[in-house]
């Protein structure tokens, strides 16, 4: 008797536990970069997502220069996790990027570890040869070098790149003038900044930069002129010279054509065979004034299928124009503002967008639809077994096919804030978003039945005290939401919430979309109010406000300062908060729900960085309303850590992270004795060596990164055993040369064994290299490497339901003892080949190809198995 039952298995590292809430947050394995990363160059970004429990959303954030805040963008589900940045949107300068996830028990992360606060920096250069600067170099990227501004006032910026650490050996030495102003230097990461105390005079200004050893030998120099003010007209030239000097404009168009041809499966529908973007892009500035104007036109020529779905889906063709001056900033198009973290944070919204500002005062609107109309199908035929029968407005019977379509998603926020005396910020944040049930048009009304139609709005208020120019912040945040399903009733809000009918309906007016009883009943399910909803036959607004509003509502707390002494560098930050599981935000699709608590943390840094010491606390529980779960989980957790990073030794990172979970049942459970309370203990060990060293004229970086994590669970038993042990390394390797060629090298594995026996043990190996050269004095740079991440979890020695086996009994079951055929329960592999060039036509014309071919084996499910070949050529000409 033959019986498969084979799921799709997530590549992780715990793919042998049974599912479960352990409160392990997803754990991130990083694919390295092969091709490329230039202005106008779609980035595509693949990361591994390994969790215990099923995973239930990835995320990319991304931020450039020319938006002010983070964009975010569902990772999609292959055989790893992929998401692409549209070249569109990837401009000159630098790009921020992180990764957020969360599995189905809201266990969530984000990579790196803080990285919404800190992301990864990269340099997005005009053409490749450009991103890849010397061994140490400062970069000024504002106020543009050899360019007037009037901003006489200017946040100086810098990008710092030091792959040899030659900042925390040396001296470093920045003046202005002739001012020095070294110490005044505000570095975070890659990025270095100084603001001035004072407005500087008009003129020609100078930044010196100058790195000296111990003895005072230069090792870096660089001079960037700057021009304050109103320069005076030279008089030969004349007024036109006036007008050239002040006006640039910066232009560039671009053609991509991607082909994505599968082979041994269907073509999936989220990878057309071929896609054709053509872009534009104008930046206009005169003085202070910027004006960018930017389109991208998405077609499909050959996959006429392809052609049909992107009908039925949202729209990816996108026309930005943006201007920007001293008092405001306007947007239309697609934008991402940022309000706060518990309002808007991450979303796209397409229409229109403002900024003014006024000295301490600054207002930002935006008003438009996050998700666009997709019209339904609707057919009708008067006789059918196969579709939906309604009946009409006059009784007569119809049957009805109905492909579901997608409402329009409007979008109003607004947020002011008064910052007095540049040191204490006041402001206020709200938004409301609602599904237009009527943008559908449905002919029918059971149709909408086969949809959910929500409204959310928040409001938020925010304080923030900031010093040390911007350096010591404590911050304080408190939001409501509200939500609700559009086609429920309103019985309820008006006969037991004591709403009258006149009064819900100027609520309604004022809203735009109407209030129903699940602002009044549906906490437990996710709708309604985030606070208890007020008794109006007994209302005291002065102990609501306290009570119910601050005290069961939902905040944050937060503080960082640092402090900078001769000898040592310490760094302090802290937050408290308390987010409930019925606070909902359209605004923030990463927030985390049902948490309260504390987080606290600490660095130390000693002789000048070479030795640092960090400490970290959190103690959280969910179940914040106390109705949502059977039982309230604990967390406590405890991070040591030390760094060395000795001149001549390899630096080396190691921390120690325990962190315990223990649940107690909820008050007022009926039989806390039948409840299996967690229990459980983690243990994570993390050590990071790397160093940098020069042989045989040739610079090497070698870095790695080792984990290993027990957990232990007081649960387990004999039949039922959740403990495990995880460990992971990777390993990068970097050679560059006198000659330009550069060799990356990298490999790693994950190793995850169950200790109860009848689970085998999960085993994962990534190993990837890239072999670059450039050409014909940088104007032909060529490039060709591969990754490959391979899984195998081995036979157990038992028998698995989906096995094959001999029912010796004939009785329909497998009986201990009947012989069976124990299979390998995992042992599939992923391999990509890319190879691309990158050839300078002229001084403002490039094309570039690249060229992918995947490979997709499984040898425990062949149907799985295919290949795939991807071709991208793009040219860009800009002027």
């Amino acid at each position: 008797m033959k019986c498969r039952n084979i799921l799709p298995i997530v590549f992780g590292l715990a793919l042998s536990l049974f599912a479960q809430d352990d409160g392990q947050a997803p754990t991130f394995v990083s694919v390295p970069q092969i091709g490329n990363i230039t202005a106008g160059s779609p980035i595509e970004f693949e990361i591994v997502i390994t969790d215990a429990s099923p995973i239930e959303s990835v995320r990319l954030y991304y931020k450039t220069g020319e938006t002010r805040g983070f964009t975010s963008v569902e990772m999609e589900k292959d055989v790893n996790y992929i998401a692409e940045i549209p070249g569109f949107e990837v401009i000159e300068g630098v790009l921020e990027y992180y990764f957020w996830a969360k599995d189905a028990y809201n266990n969530q992360a984000f990579y790196p570890e803080g990285g919404e606060r800190n992301p990864v920096r990269i340099k997005v250069g005009r053409f490749e040869s450009e991103i890849e600067p010397k061994r140490f170099s400062i970069q000024m990227l504002y106020p543009e070098p050899n360019v007037q501004t009037d901003d006489d006032k200017p946040t100086f910026v810098f990008l710092v790149h030091d792959p040899d650490h030659l900042l925390d050996k040396n001296t470093l030495r920045v003046a202005l003038n002739t001012i020095d102003v070294s110490g005044k230097l505000i570095r975070d990461g890659e990025v270095m900044t100084y603001i001035p105390e004072r407005q500087l005079s008009g003129g020609s200004q100078e930044v010196r930069i100058l790195l000296e050893d111990q003895g005072g030998k230069p090792l870096f120099m660089k001079r960037y002129p700057v021009s304050i003010g109103k320069g005076s007209p030279v008089a030969d030239r004349g007024e036109r010279s006036v007008w050239q000097d002040k006006l640039k404009i910066n232009t560039n168009v671009g053609l991509d054509s991607d082909y994505d041809i599968f082979y041994g499966k269907e073509q999936p529908e989220n990878r057309p065979m071929d896609v054709h973007k053509a872009s534009a892009r104008v930046r206009l500035r005169y003085g202070k004034i910027q004006l960018n104007t930017s389109a991208l036109l998405n077609a499909h020529v050959i996959d006429e299928k392809a052609h049909d779905l992107s009908l039925r889906r949202q729209p990816l063709n996108r026309l930005r124009v943006d201007f920007r001056s001293p008092l405001l900033d306007v947007t239309f198009g697609d934008a991402s503002l940022e309000f706060t973290e518990l309002t808007l944070k991450g979303t796209r919204v397409r229409g229109l967008s403002a900024w003014f500002k006024l000295g301490w005062w600054q207002t930002a609107y935006v008003q438009g639809t996050t998700r666009q109309l997709i019209k339904p199908i609707v057919e009708t035929h008067p006789d059918s077994t196969h579709w939906q029968m309604m009946r009409n407005i006059t009784g007569d019977t119809l049957f009805v096919n109905h492909d579901k379509g997608t409402p329009v998603r409007e979008f109003m926020g607004l947020s002011t804030s008064m910052d007095f005396y540049r040191h204490f910020r006041l402001g206020v944040s709200a938004f409301k978003s609602y599904d237009d049930v009527s943008s559908l048009n449905l002919d029918y009304e059971p149709l909408e039945d086969h949809y959910l139609f929500l409204a959310n709005s928040v409001l938020g208020l925010n304080s923030e005290l900031h010093f040390n120019h911007d350096r010591t912040v404590l911050s304080a945040e408190l939001a409501i939401s509200a939500t609700n399903d559009l086609r429920a009733d309103d019985s309820l809000l008006i006969h037991e919430g004591g709403l009258d009918t006149t009064l819900l309906n100027n609520i309604n007016d004022l809203l735009g979309y109407p209030l129903t009883d699940d602002i009044f009943l549906g906490s437990a399910q996710g709708m309604g109010l985030s606070i208890p909803f007020p008794d109006l036959d007994d209302f005291d607004p002065a102990s609501y406000l306290i009570d119910d509003v601050v005290k069961r509502g939902t905040y944050r707390i937060a503080f960082r300062t640092p402090l900078d002494l001769k000898w040592l560098q310490f760094d302090l930050n802290s937050e408290y908060f308390r987010i409930p599981a019925n606070f909902v935000t359209i605004g923030n699709p990463s927030l985390q729900t049902d948490i309260m608590g504390l987080r606290s943390g600490a660095r130390v840094r000693l002789i000048k960085n070479q030795l640092s010491l960090t400490g970290r606390y959190e103690n959280t529980f969910d179940n914040v309303a106390g109705n949502t779960k059977n039982q309230t989980t604990h967390t406590e957790s405890i991070v040591g850590g030390i760094g060395l990073n000795f001149y001549g030794f390899p630096m080396v990172n190691y921390s120690i992270r325990f962190m315990n979970r223990l649940g107690e049942p909820s008050e007022g459970y009926e039989n806390p004795e039948e409840l299996i309370l967690n229990d459980n203990m983690t243990i994570t060990h993390t050590v990071s060596p790397s160093y940098q060293f020069t042989a045989f004229k040739t610079q090497f970086n070698v870095n790695a990164s080792y984990m290993l994590m027990n957990y232990e669970d007081a649960n387990s038993t004999d039949n039922y055993n959740t403990n495990y042990l995880t460990q992971s390394l990777t390993t990068a390797l970097t050679a560059g040369f006198e000659f330009p060629l550069s060799i990356t090298l990298g490999g790693g594995f994950s190793i995850t064994d169950p200790e109860d026996v009848t689970q085998a043990g999960t085993r994962f190996i990534i190993h990837s290299s890239r072999i670059g050269y450039k050409w014909m004095n940088n104007r032909l740079n060529t490039y060709i490497g591969y990754s490959m991440v391979d899984g195998f979890r081995d036979k157990n020695g038992l028998f698995d339901p989906g096995e094959s086996y001999t029912d010796s009994n004939e009785d329909g079951q497998y009986n201990e003892g009947e012989p069976f055929l124990d299979e390998i329960q995992l042992d599939n592999s992923k391999f990509t080949l890319k190879a691309g060039a990158g050839y300078k036509i002229m001084k403002n014309f490039t094309i570039d190809g690249n060229m992918d071919l995947i490979m997709v084996n499984d040898e425990v499910d062949t149907e799985k198995e295919y290949n795939e070949f991807r071709f991208r050529m793009k040219l860009k000409y800009w002027f």
